[in-house]
């Protein structure tokens, strides 16, 4: 059983895709800064998502998704700094030239709550993609 809230970021309404530095899927890097409160039972699940279907823009069901993070218990304190290359992810070259959307989860294992749960929170920011290098802070 478990509890979930999602938000999708989308590229500016100017562009079809994100505007990537390169496409080579070892020599790009998606950064990210995840917070965590040590806040029992709370996992992140990011993805990135691909226009398989080539009609610019994004269909649940028919295009492609690749887990970021998979289920990624969010089990520390503070801001913590994340780097995948584009290949670590499973995205070849075509597909990060059609990279369409970003979908962030909260999710809660309500079988490891107690019997009043307790709240599940953690916090995204600074979304970004590097060439080369992870992003340096």
């Amino acid at each position: 059983n478990f509890f979930s809230l999602l938000f999708r970021v989308c590229p500016p309404s100017s562009q079809n895709y994100f505007s990537l530095p390169t496409t080579v899927p070892e020599n790009v890097y998606f950064n990210f800064l995840l917070f965590g409160d040590l806040t029992p039972n709370t996992i992140a699940v990011v993805q990135l998502f691909t226009d398989t279907n080539g009609n610019q823009q994004f269909d649940e069901g028919s295009d492609r998704s690749f887990q970021v993070t998979g289920d990624f218990p969010v089990d520390f304190d503070g801001w913590k700094h994340f780097s995948f290359t584009m290949e670590e992810i499973g995205m070849s070259e075509e597909e990060a030239s059609e990279l369409i959307a970003i979908q962030v989860l909260l999710i809660s294992n309500r079988n490891g709550q107690p019997s009043t749960p307790l709240p599940v929170r953690y916090g995204i920011d600074f979304m970004t993609f590097t060439q080369d290098q992870p992003l340096q802070l």
